[in-house]
């Protein structure tokens, strides 16, 4: 007999990411915003800058945005590594069952 398991369940979506406007528009000009890096002698820094520069000076920091992304990406990405796991018991019960049928 196979035994039944049911799958790991999806982390949720957080909040805040779906109430969090369109980060990729200038909220002073509405134009794009784009990603740039600058590198100084104490570390890097990443934001965003609006693609109407010099009309429009608009920048924002983009580090704490970035964080809150790769943990999102992280949550997910531990989801699918653990469905994959379940994914692979569940063949393998189903290959050793076929096995013994065939017996």
């Amino acid at each position: 007999m196979i035994a039944r398991s049911s799958p790991p369940k999806q982390p949720p979506v957080p909040k805040k990411a779906l109430a969090d406007p369109d980060t990729r528009r200038c909220p002073r000009c509405g134009d794009d915003l784009a990603l740039y890096h600058s590198h100084s002698e104490r570390r890097p820094h990443h934001f965003l800058g609006c693609l109407s520069y010099p009309r429009c000076s608009y920048t924002r920091s983009y580090d704490e945005q970035l964080h809150a992304v790769l943990q999102q990406v992280q949550a997910r990405l531990t989801w699918v590594e653990a469905q994959y796991a379940w994914l692979l018991v569940q063949v393998e019960a189903l290959t050793a069952h076929l096995h013994e049928v065939e017996s």
